[in-house]
């Protein structure tokens, strides 16, 4: 029997170089990211670090890959992150969202969430 738990970031703040705007290329801009992802875990009755997901190493995967670049398009940085998850086999289903809080004056944030799953 396989079990499945669930990690999460919620609302990792980021300096992101993303946007279509004239505006948003000149500057890094605040971005919001936060996932979720379904992990498969051994059944077995102790676990060890090994057997599972660290956060923190995702974490740092998202700061990379949100640094490594200008992105015009979240979708395009969210397709990247969910590749990124999903390259651990480990993870079977991600859920990325990724929120521009400061883009709409009258808004809280705007952005897109994009999942993604094991074939």
């Amino acid at each position: 029997m396989s079990q499945r738990i669930a990690i999460f970031i919620d609302r990792l703040n980021l300096d992101a170089a993303v946007g279509v705007f004239e505006f948003e290329k000149e500057k890094t801009q605040k971005l919001v990211v936060s996932l979720r992802a379904e992990v498969a875990i051994p059944s077995k009755e102790e676990l060890h670090h090994s057997d599972v997901v660290c956060y923190d190493t995702v974490a740092k995967g998202i700061r990379a890959i949100v640094q490594s670049q200008h992105f015009e398009l979240l979708e395009t940085l969210g397709r990247r992150l969910v590749d990124y998850c999903l390259a651990d086999v480990r993870i079977k289903q991600v859920t990325v969202k990724l929120e521009k809080p400061d883009i709409i004056d009258d808004a809280l944030s705007v952005g897109i969430e994009i999942s993604g799953s094991q074939a």
